[in-house]
C-alpha cells in the first residue's frame, strides 16, 4: 500500500507532494495495465509476491542496531510481539477460510 510507495518515494529522494502524485498516477495506469495479465497467476505465485515484498520492507540491520543501543526498544518488542503473533495467525486462517469457502461455493454451483 501507501508505506510501499512512500518508501519508493523516499529511496528515489522525492522530497515534494508533487512527487506523490505522481507516483499514484503511475500506479493506477499501471494497474489498468497489467491487471489483466494477473487474473491468470495462480493464488500461491501472488501470495508469495506478496510475501517477498513485505520481507524486503524488514531492515534487519537496523532492528539489530537498534537491539543493541536501545534499553526500552527491545523490551517493547517483547511484549508486542506476543500480542501481535496471534494475530498474524487468525487473519491468515481467516484468509484460508475464506478461500476454502469460495472454493466449496464454485464446486456446488451456488
Amino acid at each position: 500500500g501507501s508505506f510501499n510507495r512512500s518508501g519508493v518515494n523516499y529511496e528515489a529522494g522525492a522530497v515534494t507532494p508533487l512527487a506523490t502524485l505522481i507516483a499514484a498516477g503511475l500506479l493506477i495506469l499501471f494497474v489498468l495495465l497489467v491487471a489483466p495479465l494477473f487474473t491468470h497467476l495462480p493464488m500461491a505465485v501472488m501470495a508469495a509476491i506478496l510475501f517477498l515484498v513485505g520481507y524486503s520492507l524488514i531492515d534487519v540491520q537496523h532492528i539489530r542496531q537498534v537491539g543493541r543501543t536501545s534499553r526500552r526498544e527491545p523490551a517493547e518488542r517483547r511484549c508486542v510481539a506476543p500480542g501481535t503473533w496471534p494475530l498474524a495467525g487468525a487473519a491468515s486462517a481467516g484468509g484460508r477460510r475464506s478461500t476454502w469457502l469460495a472454493g466449496l461455493d464454485r464446486v456446488q454451483g451456488r
